[in-house]
């Protein structure tokens, strides 16, 4: 047994660091394919148009127009350098990156999140109730948010709660990890 070791260490060790190398991989690829196709059916629902022709884009990238007119009044009142600013904008500008509908939609989130809080900082700033640019672009917002987390937010919750399935356990946990999948 020593022996064919020996003579073929070079094969056994290739052998050995393809297994280490092309499990990873292709284990990675098949896991994100997955994912993604858990969202399928959300992405397909997300970009059709009901009867009265709204769809899940088209309010999406209203109510982020909305959260840019309030994050202009509250920039206003707290200036262009503000940290509160600052990543609300950075928050827009991801939200504009992302192709799919499921991406958006987290990304539109995080938006809401971050100009809630820019927002309360400028309401705090000046009084609330006192500006009232400030206050209309707001409620023109949250009637959005309300609409959208009526009308989408089950099913989203559904795919994601389904994509994340596919990420726990080994060694899925760990591929996810390794090529950022779910994040």
């Amino acid at each position: 047994m020593k022996e064919i070791f020996s003579k073929h260490w070079v094969a056994v060790l290739t052998l050995v660091l393809a297994a280490l190398l092309v499990v990873p991989v292709s284990g990675g690829i098949g896991l994100s394919k997955k994912y993604e196709k858990a969202f399928s059916s959300f992405d397909k629902r997300a970009s059709k148009s009901d009867k009265y022709g709204n769809s899940l884009i088209n309010d999406l990238n209203a109510a982020v127009s909305c959260a840019e007119a309030c994050l202009s009044a509250a920039e206003k009142e707290l200036g262009a350098d503000d940290r509160l600013i600052i990543a609300a904008n950075a928050a827009i500008k991801h939200y504009k990156g992302q192709k799919a509908a499921h991406e958006r939609y987290a990304a539109y989130t995080q938006v809401c999140d971050s100009v809630e809080r820019a927002y309360n900082a400028a309401s705090r700033a000046h009084g609330a109730g006192s500006n009232a640019e400030l206050e209309a672009a707001h409620v023109e917002l949250v009637s959005y948010e309300d609409v959208i987390k009526k009308t989408y937010s089950e099913d989203y919750n559904v795919a994601l709660a389904s994509a994340n399935g596919l990420l726990t356990g080994f060694p899925a946990e760990y591929l996810a990890k390794l090529y950022g999948i779910g994040e």
